[in-house]
């Protein structure tokens, strides 16, 4: 059995590292076939939580998001960041989350990229590994991504050799229904509404 993890855990199953788990500690990991849980990479003093684990190939790394301590919101920024077992976290990326690792092959070479959510869309850039840095800058690459507003829970998926499925981002309209089942818009808008509720004086 796996243990449990922190508020809105989230793992990762990679080789050699086994499986890779945001908790309370930052992220912690298990073997594949299971037993106690141990620390893989620990918060550092101004981290609240690390989210959306991705080990890479090396099993001593992996890209997350990381929430600084003092946010209150679940929108409020993250970083991108690559974090070791030896204890670095090097931040590429100031806001972002939901980061994937992407390997193409280019006449012989294997050039890894950086994805990652913001803003309502998925960005890529060249990422140096070993050097734990980008090469450019940042390029939106796709429009229209479910996603939270700072890039958390991103709704996507891409495989090591950028094959990519996602999910469109939903726009919904306020309306009053009365009890016969007829629709009144509130207002024309389209939005990403959610939750909403009706004051005490209606």
């Amino acid at each position: 059995s796996v243990p449990a993890g922190g508020p809105r855990a989230a793992g990762n199953w990679g080789s050699p590292a086994g499986i890779v788990f945001s908790s309370p500690q930052g992220l912690s990991r298990v073997a594949s076939e299971g037993g106690t849980a141990s620390v893989f990479a620990a918060l550092l003093p101004d981290e609240a939580g690390m989210l959306s684990p991705r080990v890479l190939p090396d099993g001593r790394q992996a890209l997350v998001a990381i929430r600084a301590k003092g946010a209150t919101k679940s929108d409020d920024p993250s970083q991108v960041a690559i974090v070791t077992t030896s204890g670095e976290h090097r931040v590429l990326v100031d806001q972002g989350g939901t980061p994937a690792l992407v390997r193409t092959e280019t006449r012989g070479n294997s050039p890894e990229f950086l994805v990652f959510a913001r803003g309502g869309r998925l960005w890529a850039a060249r990422l140096d590994v070993a050097g734990r840095a980008l090469i450019g800058s940042p390029q939106a690459v796709v429009d229209n991504v479910e996603m939270r507003a700072n890039g958390d829970g991103a709704q996507y998926a891409v495989s090591e050799n950028g094959t990519l499925a996602y999910l469109e981002a939903s726009q919904t309209q306020l309306v009053w229904v009365d009890r016969n089942g007829a629709f009144t818009p509130i207002s024309p808008a389209l939005r990403r509404f959610a939750m909403p509720r009706v004051s005490p004086d209606g």
